[in-house]
């Protein structure tokens, strides 16, 4: 009702080198404000429009300062905005990097109390493997070492490329998790979503996997572009108890 607090989702935008523009006429931000979400759009470091010096503050950096920035802005959303944001139904979404971020944001020690549910829209989970399955290898080494591509690929750089992927953090994931996935995306190749869902349903966390034949990156099949989106409206409508889009019944048991 009116004066009560909302629901609050917040948004990462992917690339990581993009941004969440103040544009508030986009369908997906404007399917989740009708939906009575409170909606927190995140320009982290490195994200564009803010000067090269904010840009290039991600590089060698990801899973640091990206994770942080997104962390410290919800936090503050929730002490700024207290009378609007309810902080006990807080969800998180993204997509790509924004998935990448939505993974470590729910298993971050400090961070994954603020999030009462999820959804990763083919997301970047594991770099080690995305190093070696993904058609940019070259923005692995960019944004987790600050090097251009090299052909050798050493114990050293697995090492530290696992400790910058959600996966590291996966055992403290406790909130449930949507995963949207195209079967065909070489950005972010789909293996490691899946294998990240069946590692969160044998934790006991409550997690649901939908992919999407022949689909690539952007899920841009009409068809499958419009389920993903009306499964994501679902997802938060249920877990962030929040009204139902569109006159839709609510998830299945």
């Amino acid at each position: 009702g009116q004066g009560k607090p909302l629901p609050c989702l917040v948004v990462i935008h992917g690339g990581p080198f993009g941004a969440s523009p103040r544009d508030a006429f986009l369908f997906q931000r404007n399917m989740f404000v009708g939906m009575g979400l409170a909606v927190l759009t995140v320009n982290y470091r490195g994200s564009t429009g803010f000067g090269e010096d904010f840009l290039n503050a991600l590089l060698g950096k990801i899973g640091e300062v990206d994770v942080d920035d997104c962390g410290n802005l919800v936090r503050a959303a929730l002490s700024e905005h207290s009378s609007i944001i309810d902080k006990d139904r807080v969800g998180v979404y993204g997509g790509s990097h924004g998935g990448y971020l939505t993974g470590w944001l729910i298993g971050h020690p400090e961070y994954r109390s603020l999030f009462s549910c999820s959804a990763l829209w083919n997301p970047v989970l594991c770099l080690p493997y995305n190093m070696q399955a993904t058609d940019i290898p070259d923005w692995v080494t960019a944004c987790g070492k600050d090097e251009p591509l090299q052909y050798a690929y050493t114990a050293e750089d697995n090492a530290l490329f696992w400790d910058k992927s959600p996966f590291s953090v996966v055992k403290n994931v406790t909130c449930p998790a949507l995963l949207l996935v195209g079967t065909k995306d070489l950005r972010v190749p789909p293996h490691q979503s899946v294998h990240y869902y069946y590692t969160l349903r044998s934790q006991g966390v409550d997690a649901r996997l939908h992919t999407y034949p022949e689909s690539g990156h952007s899920i841009a099949n009409m068809e499958h572009n419009i389920d993903a989106q009306l499964n994501l409206a679902l997802w938060f409508a249920d877990k962030l108890d929040a009204p139902m889009p569109y006159g839709l019944a609510p998830i299945a048991e």
